[in-house]
């Protein structure tokens, strides 16, 4: 219908179907894919309140979207305004997960295309005392700032998540620091960062020693050998294991071990 022009009751179908589910995230996405140009953006402005009283915090990020839309790299300001009161009015709800998580990606989002690194910065750490957005956040945060090249301020993200983690955090967030140190070409951070948490681990992950064995590879072959059996000896049916195995016999010179190892792959 909007494709013909027919804005109203499309939008109808849509808020419609929001009700049904005022929580759900998805037909406040299809609201604002119905107005992609500025022109069309401005029109959906208009259905603000319409959208809003279904959910507030839904309704303010589809408002901020559409204001993104409408100034087309222009002043960002009210995008902002809609974003922060969205957040605000998430924040008054018994379960505000869903809302934020859209909310608070959107304002780092902005704060990226706009080159504002300072202001990413500080609303990342404002929404990383969120308690069940911290990783999420500072992850996020680090990516944005990777891609406007600000390497000192990723790493500034990665610290301050890795000393927050208690012992017995998942070890796919460790995973995750890691890969983000290896982006920003920190190789000896990723490993220090791998090592510490294999180190408190009684039983480390199997991922997160196949990460170790690869960060060593290069650096420390006879320990990456070790590794590697460790991880076949844990899952000897898996030929990828077995591969990697070989690898590291060849690797240190043993490659009698590393022909056998590959025969008893196939």
């Amino acid at each position: 219908l909007a494709g013909l022009g027919q804005f109203d009751p499309a939008v109808e179908e849509i808020i419609t179907a929001a009700r049904s589910q005022p929580d759900a995230a998805s037909s406040f996405f299809v609201f604002v894919e119905l107005f992609p140009t500025p022109d069309a953006a401005l029109k959906g402005l208009g259905y603000g309140n319409s959208l809003q009283a279904v959910n507030a915090a839904l309704g303010n990020w589809a408002m901020g979207r559409l204001e993104e839309i409408a100034v087309a790299g222009g002043d960002p300001q009210p995008a902002f305004r809609y974003y922060r009161a969205g957040i605000e009015a998430a924040s008054r709800t018994s379960d505000p997960g869903a809302a934020k998580n859209v909310l608070y990606s959107a304002v780092l989002a902005l704060h990226a295309r706009q080159n504002d690194a300072a202001g990413l910065r500080q609303d990342a750490a404002t929404f990383a005392n969120d308690p069940s957005f911290g990783v999420g956040v500072r992850l996020l945060a680090a990516d944005h700032l990777r891609v406007l090249g600000d390497n000192a301020a990723v790493a500034e993200q990665l610290e301050t998540l890795a000393a927050s983690l208690p012992p017995a955090s998942n070890p796919q967030i460790t995973l995750g620091i890691a890969q983000r140190y290896l982006a920003i070409n920190r190789p000896e951070r990723a490993l220090a960062i791998v090592e510490q948490k294999v180190a408190a681990s009684a039983t480390p992950s199997p991922d997160l020693l196949d990460s170790l064995a690869s960060l060593l590879q290069n650096s420390n072959p006879d320990k990456t050998l070790k590794i590697r059996q460790q991880l076949v000896s844990l899952d000897p049916t898996n030929p990828q294991l077995r591969i990697n195995l070989a690898q590291a016999q060849a690797a240190t010179g043993d490659i009698p071990a590393a022909l056998r190892t590959l025969d008893e792959t196939r």
